[in-house]
């Protein structure tokens, strides 16, 4: 939305909106791991990603952009978001139910 609007006002709207949705990963990934079975294992694997993303990121996008775009990083960006929210329901702790253990809301 942002920087591919050409609007320097919807680019810092668009920017501030990524920030607040963004601000709130990192603390539910350590929480819920914290709340899975052997949490010291899971809190490892997510920081380990954590890092791991870190150091992949720069160059995957410098790549692209010299592929593609500069524009071209931002729908990576947008491809990796939605992979997220999507594998977000598979990586929930399961009750007995079979539901997400921890509920959203």
């Amino acid at each position: 939305m942002g920087p591919l609007s050409g609007n320097v006002y919807v680019a810092i709207i668009g920017y501030g909106l990524t920030g607040i949705g963004f601000a709130n990963v990192v603390p539910v990934l350590f929480s819920t791991a914290g709340a899975m079975p052997r949490p010291e294992v899971q809190i490892a694997t997510v920081s380990t990603m954590g890092y791991a993303g870190l150091l992949v990121a720069p160059p995957l996008l410098g790549t692209v952009a010299h592929v593609a775009s500069l524009a071209g990083i931002f729908y990576v960006a947008a491809v990796f978001t939605v992979v997220i929210a999507l594998l977000a329901q598979v990586c929930a702790p399961r009750g007995s139910s079979g539901r997400p253990a921890i509920e959203a809301g």
